[in-house]
């Protein structure tokens, strides 16, 4: 065994939060960590080619972490060959097996710039969806097309009551797919001519974001649709259809991608395992390409903190490299009496969605709308915002 074929010395960097119980060691912990994620032998079986050319996990840093008692902070190097710059070969790599043990949870990613490609970022980013709304100093509106089980028509006029309240952006309830009830390209074609009259009528700029989520070959004739219908945008869950699938949709297509956190809750019952929400909802659904990440928002529905929700916006706007930033979009059971306080919050480069409160507000769903946006522009009027 007397070299390796690498193509670069480059190495990735995860932060994992390790919880320690009693008597533990830290660095026997982290250089297993190392093993399993990469070579997954006895670590007296690894060739000594393999530590020469750093292919297991490296130890770069443990710190004792600030935030709970027995946590311990540790960075470890990832030889960038390892992930095959497949985003689903870099989360086995990141959180595989180890995942299937206990008290380690990712709080980080940090890759070098040659991940561009692996990792676009955003196409579209804060500033370019706000080109294209031509909005751009005040937060943007969304609202959902919900419930499950109207038909394409009445989804049609919903979505025509939205828009001609002045909605931002409209986006398929996550829940709605391709039922008999309202099949996707029926729905789609329906709901975008809608929103197009209203937006003729209006000048309004409304943008519609469908759901994606089915098997790979249904999905890319849904996609397909959707290009040539006029979409501008898309609805879809990372962890629904696959990051990788998403990430595809970021490099293959032009449009606004909307990430939506279903079946991601599992990893942040726990703060001693899984990952942080800033980490997945906010770092790598960025990187992946998401323009706009929804997440459940402190006292609503969902259980996230007001520290967490904090922490998860700054991953999605934070200067990065050549990556664009993306919209935070605090969500769950949102009210319009809450948006100078999430406004307070989150400030103006944010997506704030209401949904069912809209349809509690008024039966025309129009006057509901209006008074969503007259709550969002009275926000941005008090800090002397220009709209």
């Amino acid at each position: 065994m007397g070299t390796i074929n690498t193509t670069t010395n480059e190495r990735f960097f995860v932060d994992y939060r390790i919880t320690l119980n009693d008597g533990q060691d830290i660095k026997k912990i982290a250089q297993e960590i190392c093993i399993e994620q990469t070579v997954e032998i006895p670590e007296d079986c690894v060739p000594q080619t393999h530590w020469d050319y750093g292919i297991t996990g490296i130890v770069e840093d443990i710190i004792p972490s600030d935030k709970i008692k027995n946590q311990v902070l540790v960075s470890i190097s990832y030889h960038c060959d390892i992930s095959s710059y497949s985003v689903p070969q870099l989360l086995n790599t990141l959180f595989g097996n180890i995942s299937l043990k206990n008290n380690i949870r990712i709080d980080n990613l940090r890759v070098p710039q040659s991940f561009s490609q692996l990792l676009p970022g955003p196409r579209w980013g804060i500033d370019g969806i706000r080109e294209k709304l031509d909005v751009f100093n005040r937060p943007l509106t969304c609202t959902a097309l919900k419930p499950v089980g109207l038909s394409s028509t009445e989804l049609a006029s919903m979505a025509s009551q939205f828009a001609t309240g002045g909605a931002d952006i409209i986006k398929d309830d996550h829940g709605i797919t391709n039922q008999p009830f309202a099949k996707f390209e029926d729905r789609v074609q329906r709901v975008q001519a809608a929103i197009n009259e209203a937006n003729a009528k209006s000048g309004t700029k409304t943008i519609y974001c469908p759901m994606l989520n089915d098997e790979p070959d249904l999905m890319k004739k849904q996609v397909d649709f959707c290009l040539k219908s006029g979409i501008e945008g898309a609805l879809a869950a990372p962890m629904l259809i696959g990051c990788g699938a998403f990430v595809s949709l970021r490099r293959q297509t032009d449009l606004i991608l909307m990430a939506h956190p279903a079946f991601a809750g599992t990893f942040f019952h726990s703060n001693l395992h899984g990952a942080t929400p800033a980490f997945l909802l906010g770092r790598f659904f960025r990187l992946i390409g998401a323009d706009i990440s929804i997440f459940p928002n402190a006292g609503g529905r969902f259980s996230f903190t007001q520290e967490e929700c904090n922490e998860l916006s700054d991953a999605l706007r934070m200067p990065d490299n050549n990556i664009l930033p993306a919209f935070p979009a605090p969500a769950g059971g949102m009210r319009i009496e809450r948006v100078s306080e999430m406004y307070e919050k989150y400030g103006k480069d944010t997506v704030f969605i209401i949904g069912g409160n809209l349809q509690q507000l008024s039966d025309d769903l129009s006057v509901a709308t209006g008074l969503f946006l007259e709550a969002v522009r009275n926000c941005a009027c008090a800090t002397k915002e220009i709209l």
